[in-house]
């Protein structure tokens, strides 16, 4: 019952934090949904019993983010390169798709595009 009464409070305001208004509609349903997450937040606590944060999918889901934060970190610095190109701007989206690479300019006359690729 104390993690109830804890979750409550905060999924309340958050709840009328996001809609913006104290009309007393609003309040009905914020007290609604916060008992709701308040029921789930316990129901959860209960079957987990040493909640783990497991890192390994969330580097395999956000390499690129992992790789620009240790850029940022240690400062290294990214290279420009120049592609061949051929087609139109579909090709220059999908390049730019690329882990950690963006097109910076397309000469079309030539049939390259000028991408920057974060060092690894």
């Amino acid at each position: 019952m104390k993690a109830w009464l804890a979750w409550w409070p905060p999924l309340a305001a958050l709840y009328v934090l996001l809609v913006g208004t104290l009309a007393p509609p609003e309040l009905v349903i914020a007290a609604i949904a916060a008992s709701v997450g308040a029921t789930g937040a316990v129901l959860v606590r209960q079957r987990i019993s040493r909640p783990r944060l497991p890192w390994r999918p969330f580097r395999d889901l956000f390499p690129d983010a992992l790789r620009l934060a240790a850029v940022l970190v240690t400062g290294a610095r990214g290279r420009y390169e120049e592609v061949p190109f051929e087609g139109g701007a579909e090709a220059e989206a999908v390049d730019s798709l690329a882990p950690c690479t963006i097109v910076v300019a397309v000469d079309r006359e030539r049939g390259v595009m000028l991408t920057h690729r974060l060092a690894p």
